[in-house]
């Protein structure tokens, strides 16, 4: 999201701005929307990853538009949410015949985003090979499997 400081009004309340972009390789500015933005704040869409962006707000009131503010920092486009951390304290809590409740507590971080679920995996000791018994869609904080010896 953009932000900006209220611009003097030049003696006119400011109605709206205007907010262009440029790629920081090309010489041509664009307006990011035709919708009127009425508060000094504004969030850029269809922005591509990676890129690097410049910005710069024009205010307008009733006489006219303003001369184009110093165009911000360059930033580069990227999504703000990242994987999670990984889970904490796995602990087995209970081993019955063939069942084994796991217990583990949330990760330090959860990357910007609400943790949707979890993929508990286990593997044979000695081998390399993972088995997956639950995926992101259906796993808690809590899950009991079964415990298949293969």
């Amino acid at each position: 999201m953009l932000e900006w400081n209220k611009p003097y009004d030049g003696g006119k309340r400011i109605l709206n701005y205007r907010v262009e972009k440029r790629e920081t390789q090309s010489e041509r500015w664009v307006r990011v929307t035709k919708e009127l933005i009425s508060e000094p704040k504004y969030t850029v869409k269809d922005l591509l990853e990676g890129n690097e962006y410049e910005f710069r707000v024009f205010a307008q009131n009733s006489i006219g538009y303003s001369p184009p503010s110093v165009p911000s920092k360059a930033v580069i486009c990227s999504d703000p949410i990242n994987p999670p951390s990984m889970p904490i304290n796995i602990s087995v809590v209970d081993i019955r015949k063939k069942e084994v409740t796991v217990q583990w507590g949330l990760p330090r971080h959860d990357g910007g985003a609400k943790i949707d679920g979890y993929i508990v995996e286990t593997n044979k000791v000695g081998t390399d090979s993972w088995k997956t018994w639950c995926t992101a869609e259906v796993c808690f904080i809590i899950f009991i499997y079964l415990l298949v010896l293969i």
